[in-house]
């Protein structure tokens, strides 16, 4: 049960931050459930997605086997870019990255200045050397590349999954003072989650399968790997022809871009999750919950959402056994008209590093 939960718990966790970014087992106290709505638990989540202009912010603290680490996101959205600041701390070292990436549909910005200011004297001891990204080629304080549309923020999934998600636990779902709470504590409200989840499963793992799958092929992923090394390799062979004054051959041109993808089987890109590959991954599911039956729980889970004045808040807490691990997560979501995210103007392009690292070799 414990390896159960464990595995609930991480799912959790992730789906809750994948929302923000972007007690009892009691019927519902006093409120009807108004399924993926204003005033309901998931529609709450539902909507701190929706926002166009916000700031965000979520803490994580985990105590797991003996482990203990800290990790903050913060960040702004304006509707057009998001910026992303974060802390780390585990294993006794602390790591602070301001503003540290900014990504739109089709960009990525990353402020290796940034991240140098806390790794490289890091870096440098792991390699016993000076490291400097100079040496890489790497000469501005912003690097960039194309995204194609990969990292376009899409939140339709669990706009259209959320009513189903309150309707199905609206049975274990409290509300006290706008506070929605799903908690399970001991056997009873175990077996509530696990005849919820069930029917969950039931009612929507088709539906859910379908959506999934014409999700995870929205993007071709091979095209976009393709795309980018014909971008590497036409900057090298710019670059070679401006430094050299030869011209690469059609099939030198070739040659060079199969160098580059040696060591990527594209097969790999070219396997996609059909439904029923989602919906083989809702059996074992199922299989999984089934086996949970009849079992107790030593600690808590607990997640509670809330909305008051602008401010959406979702917190988590994991306690799988009593006081020997847990995780604690602590979200808000804040409207803000005035958010305003500044795209980096002078960045270098990561092609072009590529390639002009390719030339400091080709000289030596």
């Amino acid at each position: 049960m414990k390896g159960f939960l464990r595995k609930a718990a991480a799912v959790l966790l992730i789906a809750v931050m994948a929302v923000a970014m972007l007690a009892g087992c009691s019927k519902s106290g006093g409120k009807n459930v108004n399924a993926g709505g204003s005033g309901s638990m998931f529609g709450i989540l539902k909507e701190s997605t929706q926002l166009k202009k916000k700031t965000f912010d979520c803490d994580i603290t985990a105590n797991v086997e003996g482990t203990s680490a800290k990790i903050k996101l913060s960040g702004v959205s304006d509707g057009n870019a998001t910026s992303l600041s974060a802390e780390v701390s585990a294993g006794g070292m602390s790591f602070k990255f301001d503003n540290a990436i900014i990504f739109t549909d089709d960009v990525v910005y990353i402020n290796v200045a940034s991240v140098m200011d806390e790794v490289g004297s890091f870096a440098s001891a792991m390699m016993g050397g000076s490291f400097d990204l100079k040496e890489f080629g790497v000469t501005s304080d912003w690097v960039s590349f194309k995204a194609e549309g990969m990292f376009k923020q899409d939140t339709s999934f669990f706009e259209t999954i959320s009513k189903d998600l309150d309707e199905a636990y609206a049975g274990i779902i409290t509300e006290k003072d706008g506070t929605y709470s799903i908690t399970v504590s001991d056997k009873d409200s175990v077996q509530a989650l696990i005849d919820a989840t069930k029917k969950l499963l039931d009612d929507n793992s088709d539906s859910w399968a379908k959506l999934l799958a014409e999700k995870a092929n929205s993007i071709d992923t091979e095209k976009v790997v393709n795309g980018f090394v014909d971008d590497v390799a036409d900057a090298i062979v710019k670059a070679l022809e401006e430094a050299t004054g030869e011209k690469l051959s059609e099939d030198d041109i070739k040659e060079l871009k199969e160098a580059m993808l040696e060591g990527t089987d594209m097969s790999d890109f070219d396997e996609k999750m059909d439904e029923e590959s989602y919906k083989e991954l809702f059996d074992e599911l199922k299989e999984q919950i089934k086996d949970a039956e009849g079992e107790a729980l030593d600690g808590t889970v607990d997640l509670r959402t809330s909305y008051e004045k602008g401010v959406y808040t979702i917190k988590a807490n994991i306690e799988p056994n009593a006081g020997e691990e847990n995780i604690t997560m602590v979200s808000t979501v804040k409207e803000d008209s005035s958010a305003k995210v500044e795209i980096p103007s002078d960045t270098q392009s990561l092609v072009d590093i590529i390639a002009m690292f390719f030339m400091t070799a080709y000289a030596n």
